[in-house]
């Protein structure tokens, strides 16, 4: 049912289940590219690149990757049930209460994403989005079991096997 929805563009599959669906079929190269959006200079650095998806990836760009993951996860949960949203609203509530931050900034204009539900503001491949997604009381509305699974997903990408 999940390779169906995936095939037929439905958005109710995970990114997790993206990513196994890629690295089944060997497109994790493909995935690392959008990592990095910067081209390479020459056309054998390309080639590297492609080769050996797991190489490529650096610590910051596995990063980015996963908070994007696991951002695209929660919009996803949080477009099914409205309290999650006011649940990740609360605890923006929360920590705007205590003054003198220097996140204060990014929880103003995740108050806004979440009040207009933005979420495309907060999933794109842009400097601004990385900001705002480390910056994010959206995790607070995943499950543990949802987190780690999405996580050792991007793993894989790392790892010399992909299950």
């Amino acid at each position: 049912m999940t390779l169906n929805a995936i095939e037929s563009g439905e958005p109710s599959p995970t990114m997790g289940s993206y990513v196994r669906v890629m690295g089944a079929l060997g497109f994790g190269a493909d995935l690392a590219l959008l990592a990095n959006p910067a081209p390479p200079r020459h056309e054998s650095q390309k080639t590297a690149v492609l080769e050996d998806t797991r190489v490529s990836l650096s610590r910051h760009q596995l990063q980015d990757l996963q908070s994007l993951a696991l951002h695209q996860e929660a919009v996803r949960l949080v477009k099914r049930d409205d309290q999650l949203r006011l649940k990740a609203l609360q605890t923006l509530d929360n920590w705007r209460s205590k003054p003198g931050s220097r996140s204060s900034p990014l929880w103003d204009e995740w108050s806004v994403v979440l009040h207009r539900k933005q979420w495309r503001r907060v999933l794109a491949n842009t400097q601004r989005s990385n900001e705002l997604r480390q910056a994010s009381p959206m995790l607070s509305v995943l499950p543990e079991q949802v987190r780690m699974k999405v996580l050792d997903d991007i793993k894989s990408l790392k790892s010399p096997t992909i299950s």
